[in-house]
């Protein structure tokens, strides 16, 4: 796919909102648009956001309500004249999801099956065009089984999370990029390619997700 003057949507959580950059233009949507000259690099990036639905809302009543939107939900609202999605999530299940991971043939209220639901929805509304799933990268908490502490019950470590979308999009045909098990993304390069809070990416980590990222769709 040759990206010059392609309109393309970025469904994600803070990592597409350009979260850890030290400002929009560094994150790794408005790099890709500048430096790989798309025609439109449509940002449906959400901080706090996960792919399955909350059963709970957050506990802030004055959190801005766009929080508790899943990606099934906003990937419904998307234009779909694009060539082209990326979707960049999971790290917010892993880490306050509150509902199980479940099983990989799953079509309810679980991860694995809002996961299916997810790219079955986007398999239908983007027809032929490249569609690639993106995983999230290593953090600094990859083994607690209940996330970052936010749940009081168990689902599975990070790994686990990763592991079933990449059976899920294989099953489907959707080609991934698998950033968890990428070694320039390993934890221990905070202030590099993670920022301080072993989580987001830095300037230069946003920088790197572009170029891996443009690359693999060059492939399709």
């Amino acid at each position: 796919m040759n990206l010059e003057g392609k309109v393309i949507n970025f469904l994600g959580d803070s990592f597409t909102e350009a979260g850890g950059a030290t400002s929009l233009e560094y994150g790794f949507v408005a790099v890709m648009e500048r430096e790989y000259l798309l025609a439109k690099a449509r940002n449906y990036g959400v901080c706090g956001t996960c792919i399955a639905k909350r059963l709970r809302p957050y506990g802030i009543k004055e959190q801005d309500e766009s929080w508790w939107e899943d990606f099934v939900t906003r990937a419904k609202r998307m234009d779909h004249n694009a060539d082209a999605v990326v979707v960049l999530g999971g790290t917010n299940d892993y880490g306050h999801g509150d509902v199980p991971i479940g099983s990989l043939t799953d079509k309810d209220t679980t991860f694995c099956g809002q996961f299916n639901v997810l790219c079955d929805i986007l398999l239908q509304n983007y027809r032929g065009k490249p569609i690639l799933i993106v995983t999230p990268t290593p953090r600094g908490d990859i083994s607690g089984p209940v996330g970052d502490g936010g749940r009081n019950f168990a689902t599975g470590e990070l790994s686990e999370y990763v592991s079933a979308m990449i059976a899920i999009a294989n099953n489907k045909g959707l080609t991934v990029l698998n950033l968890f098990d990428d070694p320039q993304f390993a934890l221990g390069q905070e202030l590099d390619v993670l920022c301080h809070d072993q989580l987001h990416p830095s300037n230069y980590g946003h920088r790197l997700l572009a170029k891996k990222i443009a690359e693999q769709l060059q492939k399709m």
